[in-house]
């Protein structure tokens, strides 16, 4: 089941691209492919189970993920400290706004759960 579960996420990620570059890359296709998963999922044509294995094996190993994202950081911290206020100015809004809508979300999921 693992496989499946990769092959979906994989599927859905380039659906997601495609449909990115063929709307000018207004909005990620890593973003229009999660939403696309999501609404599969809603819609209830893809089951959870399908693609779980596959899900907790990516969570478990996010670190991961983030090591080209580190390495382009040293790689540019040159240019990144000449301009170090706006570049903590920015992450700080930014993790602002991730905290604001986690926070939102998971307030409305569990007042929907009480209901």
């Amino acid at each position: 089941m693992g496989i499946i579960g990769f092959a979906i996420i994989l599927f859905f990620l380039l659906a997601g691209d495609i449909i990115s570059s063929l709307t000018g890359h207004f909005i990620p296709g890593s973003v229009i492919g999660m939403v696309l998963l999501f609404a599969a999922l809603c819609m209830k044509i893809i089951r959870p189970e399908w693609i779980r294995s596959a899900s907790d094996f990516l969570t478990k190993n996010m670190t991961v993920m983030f090591i080209p994202a580190a390495i382009g950081i040293v790689e540019q911290w040159g240019l990144i400290k000449t301009n170090l206020i706006p570049w903590i100015v920015i992450v700080f809004a930014g993790w602002l706004m991730v905290l604001a809508a986690s926070g939102w979300a998971v307030q409305i999921v569990s007042q929907k759960k009480r209901k």
